[in-house]
């Protein structure tokens, strides 16, 4: 079994609509406590984007990948709350680059 890896995500520019995923954690704990935004990497190359506050058009979004910085692809389209009501989960993304590596 493979750990979930947990990336904490920062806005890149003033509008909110380019962001970076900084270095990756198996402490969900930390990231979910001190970041608003994350990426949740359960499958190799692919990650779901979690937000503490809710996105109306999250296909406004471009977010980089933590490995090799290019700008990930969205594969599902998802605004399902999380179980505690805290965040919302807002999709799944893919890094092409990575996956063709």
């Amino acid at each position: 079994m493979t750990e979930i890896m947990y990336y904490p995500v920062v806005d890149a520019d003033s509008k909110g609509t380019v962001r970076f995923a900084m270095n990756r954690t198996t402490d969900y704990r930390t990231v979910a406590n001190h970041h608003s935004m994350r990426l949740e990497e359960t499958v190799p190359n692919v990650f779901r984007f979690c937000y503490k506050r809710r996105i109306k058009r999250n296909d406004a979004i471009s977010i980089h990948c933590p490995r090799c910085s290019a700008v990930l692809k969205r594969i599902t389209q998802s605004n399902s709350i999380s179980k505690n009501g805290s965040e919302y989960r807002m999709g799944l993304y893919e890094c092409k680059s990575c996956a063709n590596k």
